[in-house]
């Protein structure tokens, strides 16, 4: 991922002379210029924003243990993520050198594609064996309503600009976007059902089995809160799975990691998990 650096700053030493001093830097959806900053600005952000993206990329990748399916999904994403900002530096200097259109398709698209694959790669692996029917002791909500009006403010905005746009591979690129932001809205109005059964636990988002929790495999459970720098809705990598969209939560401990589940009243979770653990299976 550390290549993107000097091949980056090798592309503004190759056109240096060339560039004006005053570039381009920022288009809207139809790839007209809106914003410019100076060259040593531009190749100074460029390389500063790849920097962060690949240090994150590899302190996230140096916490998994060992290889599986979420590790080679998150990869190709931080690859994706990196191949997108030189793609997009490619367009820019294109522009500012030969006035080159800048098509923004490929790289709303590209995105899209690789922020699905890494949540196809979350959602369908390290669920837990489906647990046996069973009766149904209890079931808890935790939603992230509260957290809609962030996704408010980037829908109106959106929406404004697809119905500016004509008809072309950037207008569907966009609509494709909303459709994403709207179906992330739905799912945090929705929120976690925690499902507590004789035989274990499963969460649950929007009907679809996230996580199952079976009995035996619990050994400890207790009140804990959640930091916001580990952010909110699915996180966690590894055996460690958090479903929080607030502060508080319980952090049960299995045999085969951690599970955070978030809740405004975790004291309600510990009284259901003492009832499920006493329940007969």
């Amino acid at each position: 991922m550390w290549l993107v650096l000097p091949a980056l700053a090798l592309r503004y030493w190759q056109v240096w002379d060339r560039l004006p001093i005053s570039i381009a830097s920022h288009f809207n959806a139809a790839g007209r210029p809106n914003g410019w900053m100076t060259r040593e600005g531009s190749v100074l952000f460029v390389i500063c924003i790849s920097a962060f993206i690949a240090a994150l990329g590899t302190l996230i990748l140096t916490r998994l243990r060992k290889p599986e399916p979420a590790w080679f999904a998150i990869v190709g994403f931080f690859y994706v993520i990196l191949g997108v900002i030189f793609y997009g530096n490619e367009s820019v200097l294109a522009y500012n050198l030969y006035r080159q259109p800048v098509n923004v398709a490929p790289i709303v698209f590209a995105v899209l594609l690789a922020v699905g694959a890494l949540t196809a790669m979350v959602l369908f692996t390290r669920r837990g064996h489906q647990l046996p029917a069973g009766t149904v002791l209890a079931e808890e909500v935790h939603s992230g309503r509260g957290w809609l009006v962030l996704f408010a403010l980037p829908l109106i905005i959106e929406l404004l600009v697809v119905t500016r746009l004509p008809n072309s591979p950037t207008r569907i690129a966009m609509i494709a976007s909303v459709l994403v932001l709207g179906t992330l809205a739905v799912f945090m109005w929705d929120g976690f059902h925690y499902i507590f059964t004789d035989s274990g636990i499963e969460i649950r988002m929007m009907g679809f089995r996230l996580r199952s929790i079976s009995k035996q495999s619990i050994r400890d459970y207790q009140v804990d809160s959640w930091s916001a720098l580990g952010g909110y809705g699915i996180r966690g990598i590894g055996d460690r799975k958090a479903y929080v969209f607030g502060k508080r939560g319980v952090r049960i401990t299995t045999s085969d990691g951690e599970v955070f589940l978030g809740h405004s009243q975790p004291q309600q979770l510990i009284r259901d998990l003492d009832v499920m653990k006493g329940s007969a299976v």
